[in-house]
């Protein structure tokens, strides 16, 4: 079965994840998050990519990113390895790649799945049990949304502006989500829309999207076609 195209769709937001090759702990020391959070921002800014949220594990980086052209997001990662896997590599005194082949995107009605995949991505620590509380981890964007603190390179999204008047407004309102937490299988669905390019929306948005994309957008039906009577 032939591979779907990697899926990137200018000026729609964009969920994505990048895992590291064999979930080995790529990002698993301080110092190399921040080398490699460095990297990645001054990619985004490079290309002009809208991100409204992200967040490193030592196995994940999760992104919440709106692109300016079909090509953006895989140009951005590119541009970020390139910068950070040699160093990366000379620190630690190995050779190769160190993610998982292409990174992993879904395209999402914003009207619809916004904030919870907002959540999907800034509660990454929390769900692999690396922090108690979204302020404890310093390499995600949760930390400014909830008003812990600042995450530079940001832009903020409708989605989360609908939050509240001002900023006060929209950081309690935010910690006030972050305390119910996804449900399981919520987080599932989203993750495998992701790692297989399925869209997040109603059948309206996906087929909209699916014709700007060209290829399929959803799981096809399970089973095999039915037969036809002669």
């Amino acid at each position: 079965m032939a591979r779907l195209s990697r899926l990137c769709i200018a000026g729609e937001p964009h969920l994505v994840i990048q895992k590291s090759l064999a979930d080995a702990p790529v990002l698993g020391a301080e110092a190399d998050r921040d080398a490699y959070l460095a990297c990645l921002r001054q990619a985004w800014l490079d290309c002009g990519i809208a991100v409204h949220a992200f967040a490193l594990t030592p196995t994940q980086v999760r992104l919440l990113a709106t692109p300016p052209s079909d090509s953006a997001l895989g140009t951005m990662l590119q541009a970020a390895g390139r910068r950070f896997v040699p160093a990366y590599n000379r620190r630690h005194a190995r050779r190769g790649p160190l993610w998982d082949g292409r990174f992993h995107a879904t395209v999402i009605d914003a009207d619809q799945h916004f904030i919870e995949s907002l959540l999907f991505v800034e509660t990454a620590a929390l769900h692999m049990g690396m922090a108690d509380q979204v302020g404890q981890w310093l390499w995600s964007s949760a930390v400014h949304h909830a008003g812990h603190g600042s995450a530079a390179g940001l832009t903020e999204h409708r989605g989360y502006w609908n939050l509240g008047n001002t900023p006060f407004e929209r950081e309690a309102h935010y910690r006030r989500l972050l305390e119910v937490p996804l449900a399981q299988e919520r987080r599932q669905a989203i993750e495998r829309a992701a790692l297989q390019g399925w869209a997040l929306g109603q059948a309206g948005f996906i087929e909209a999207m699916s014709r700007r994309a060209k290829r399929r957008l959803q799981p096809l039906p399970p089973g095999r076609p039915a037969a036809r009577s002669e």
